[in-house]
């Protein structure tokens, strides 16, 4: 009987403690239904040596593995600051992380005092909450953002360069630059996306130093906030700052591969190159023809010239005659001579990319040769240069163009996506102003394909 009592006692213990360990999880964790997605909420201690950063993970409910964005607060004030940006942000299926800054406020809820903090402790606790960050299970690795506000924007810059190829691309709201005027020389030292959401009445740091940024990042875009202040509490600019975030981590789904630069052609000036191709990138997009270097990929494979037709080449002959009443060189020449007269005259970005696009399509039909595309193409791009005074205009003239002679808005969408691409976006990859170099042939083991070009072309 004493048995019986003992193991029945035994068994209450056991099902307490079973039950406690399930209340404090419970406790712990909150799963959240919203709009678009369900997800879970967990409290997160994390301890390094003698640090204790407190946070919280939004993490959705879902099967595949998530980007996530870590946001970092601005000075004194807690992780709760921030959350409002968090909550939007898993409800759209992608994880956020909040936490508290050691020594951060005085409503810190991580170790330290306020006295003990600073940026270089700050930079300190993001890293250590990158390494945390990294090893949850459902952690996508290779697409984590940053998202820093006021004194967590500096943090937060200073760590993307530190860690690049941990971190996938960087959001700045309100960024007090002035807590670090030398990172404005590491800048450009960042090779990834970076998104800085600026107020236009910042009282506390004047839009101008996010726009001297803008100027060192390589690859930055700038979004100003109208009327708003650095602190900012009203509703339809947290919206606003809510849907850009989003947007930035939608579009900056390209894998780093895909946009690299490609290894430098003999006697081609690189970014000249680039040039050319943002001449008539609207059109590569609208024929799903985006690389890094169109021209290079074209290159590695036909050298010089076409030697030996095959079924593309043969298609372009057909494509060409049929739009342009191209079937020689001469009657290539005669359009191309025509499109750029056109274009000079009447302002007309829509004639000068079509030339441009035509000496590419000439090339891979084997109706000239790499060198002889390469110096219209000097030609052109200097015509393009003397008649507009930014990509923004020419783009305005092309897609105008293309509307009145289509009667459709398609490449509006392409033109949109095109310059939501970042990295990958050709006009910031080859500013308007970039200087010009002809094309230098230099012989090389590719020149080989020079013998043999087929006399039928």
């Amino acid at each position: 009987m004493k048995r019986f009592i003992k193991n029945i006692l035994i068994y209450i213990v056991a099902l307490f403690s079973i039950m406690c360990i399930f209340s404090c999880n419970m406790n712990n964790k909150k799963i959240v239904k919203g709009l678009n997605g369900s997800y879970v909420i967990e409290n997160i201690s994390i301890n390094s040596n003698d640090k204790k950063i407190s946070g919280k993970l939004y993490l959705p409910t879902k099967d595949d593995k998530s980007k996530i964005v870590i946001f970092s607060n601005d000075a004194n004030k807690s992780y709760e600051s921030i959350e409002v940006y968090a909550e939007k942000i898993a409800d759209y299926n992608i994880a956020s992380f909040v936490f508290d800054f050691v020594g951060g406020s005085e409503d810190n809820k991580s170790s330290g005092s306020t006295k003990t903090m600073s940026l270089e402790s700050g930079v300190s606790d993001l890293e250590i909450v990158i390494d945390y960050i990294k090893n949850i299970e459902n952690i996508d690795k290779n697409n984590i953002f940053l998202f820093g506000e006021g004194q967590g924007g500096i943090i937060s810059t200073n760590v993307a360069i530190a860690k690049e190829s941990e971190i996938k691309g960087l959001i700045l709201l309100n960024p007090i630059w002035t807590l670090d005027m030398t990172i404005y020389d590491k800048l450009p030292n960042l090779n990834r996306d970076v998104m800085i959401i600026h107020s236009t009445k910042d009282e506390i740091i004047p839009i101008s130093y996010s726009e001297k940024a803008l100027d060192s990042f390589k690859f930055a875009k700038l979004q100003k906030l109208e009327k708003a202040t650095h602190e900012i509490k009203e509703l339809h600019i947290i919206d606003n700052v809510r849907g850009t975030t989003l947007d930035f981590i939608t579009y900056n789904n390209t894998l780093d591969e895909e946009v690299e630069y490609q290894e430098p052609l003999a006697g081609m000036d690189m970014n000249t190159l680039y040039f050319y191709e943002a001449a008539f990138a609207i059109y590569k997009k609208s024929k799903s023809m985006i690389y890094p270097s169109q021209y290079i990929k074209a290159y590695e494979e036909i050298g010089d010239k076409v030697v030996q037709p095959n079924f593309v080449q043969m298609g372009l002959w057909v494509s060409l005659e049929k739009q342009w009443g191209v079937n020689s060189i001469d009657s290539a020449m005669s359009v191309y001579e025509d499109l750029v007269k056109n274009g000079k005259i009447n302002k007309s970005a829509w004639d000068l990319s079509r030339a441009m696009s035509n000496l590419y399509l000439y090339y891979l039909a084997g109706y000239i040769d790499f060198e002889t595309a390469m110096d219209l193409s000097y030609k052109t791009a200097s015509v393009i240069q003397d008649t507009f005074d930014s990509w923004e205009e020419y783009n305005d003239s092309y897609l105008q163009g293309y509307s009145n002679w289509s009667n459709e808005t398609d490449r509006y969408e392409d033109y949109q996506e095109l310059i939501s691409g970042y990295r990958n976006n050709p006009f910031l990859k080859a500013p308007f102003d970039t200087k010009l170099v002809p094309y230098k042939k230099i012989d090389n083991e590719k020149n080989k394909n020079n013998e043999g070009v087929n006399s039928n072309l």
